[in-house]
């Protein structure tokens, strides 16, 4: 995805990254789930992400990791 953001001319600068881990992706995607089913944190977020970011501008990138070969 960044290749593809870059290659579109995203040329965003970053002032915060946040990095996030979880057990499995099926772990990422119930958390997300489960944020997304309650309206009532996603709108309080919402809210307080505009007092902190430019929502517009956010960008959100997923990677898996692997062990590489020795």
């Amino acid at each position: 995805p960044l290749d593809s953001a870059l290659a579109a001319g995203d040329s965003s600068s970053y002032d915060c990254v946040t990095e996030a881990w979880f057990d499995s992706e099926a772990d990422f995607h119930r958390s997300l789930q489960t944020l997304m089913a309650d309206t009532e944190k996603t709108t309080a977020l919402a809210k307080d992400e505009e007092n902190l970011f430019d929502r517009p501008t956010i960008r959100i990138f997923t990677a898996v990791e692997v062990e590489s070969a020795p």
